[in-house]
C-alpha cells in the first residue's frame, strides 16, 4: 500500500514538474518571438509569488494560534490537575495550611507563565521600537538629500533663467522679423 502511494506521489509530481515546464518553456517561446512580453510574464509570476506569500502568511498566522490556544489548553490541564490534587489531599485529610499552600503554588505557577509571556511581548515591542528609531535616523538623512536635491535644482533654475533672460528680449524681436517676413 505504502509502494503504491509513493508511486503515485512520485508520479504526481513528475505531471507536475512536466507541466510547468512545459509552460515556462512555452512562455519563452512566446517572449523570445515576440508575441508576449516579459513583463507581463514577470508580472505573472510576480502575482503568483504574492499568492503564495499571502497563503504562507496565512498558515503561519493558523499555526500561531493554534500553538496559543495549544499552550492556554497546557495551562488549563495543569491547574486542574492541581485543583485535583488539592482536592485528592483535601480530602485525604490533609491540613488547610497544606492546601491554602498548594492553591498559592499554583498561582505562583500561573503568574510566572503570565510573566514569560509578558516579559516576550515587551522584548517584541523593544525591537519594534529600535527598527523604528533606525528607520526615523535613516528618513532624517533622506530628508536631508532630498532638501539639498531641491535646493540645487532651485539654483539651476534660478542660473537657466538668468541665462535666458538675455535671449528673450531677442526672441520676440526675431519672431516679429520672421512674421513680417513671411506675411510679405
Amino acid at each position: 500500500s505504502s509502494g503504491i502511494n509513493a508511486e503515485y506521489g512520485a508520479g504526481d509530481e513528475e505531471v507536475i514538474l512536466a507541466a510547468f515546464n512545459a509552460t515556462t518553456r512555452n512562455e519563452v517561446s512566446l517572449v523570445r518571438s515576440g508575441v508576449l512580453s516579459q513583463e507581463k510574464v514577470i508580472a505573472k509570476y510576480d502575482q503568483k509569488v504574492c499568492e503564495l506569500l499571502k497563503q504562507y502568511n496565512a498558515l503561519c498566522h493558523k499555526s500561531n494560534v493554534r500553538e496559543k490556544k495549544i499552550k492556554q489548553l497546557q495551562t488549563d490541564l495543569m491547574q486542574m490537575k492541581d485543583d485535583a490534587r488539592v482536592a485528592d489531599l483535601g480530602s485525604a485529610g490533609e491540613s488547610n495550611g497544606a492546601q491554602n499552600l498548594r492553591v498559592l503554588e499554583n498561582r505562583l505557577d500561573k503568574a510566572n507563565i503570565k510573566c514569560v509571556e509578558a516579559n516576550h511581548i515587551n522584548n517584541t515591542y523593544k525591537q519594534i521600537l529600535t527598527k523604528l528609531q533606525d528607520e526615523r535616523l535613516e528618513f532624517d538623512n533622506h530628508v536631508d538629500k532630498l532638501q539639498a536635491m531641491i535646493k540645487s535644482k532651485k539654483k539651476e533654475h534660478h542660473q537657466i533663467l538668468m541665462m535666458n533672460h538675455p535671449v528673450r528680449r531677442l526672441v520676440p524681436n526675431w519672431f516679429q522679423g520672421r512674421v513680417s517676413t513671411q506675411s510679405t
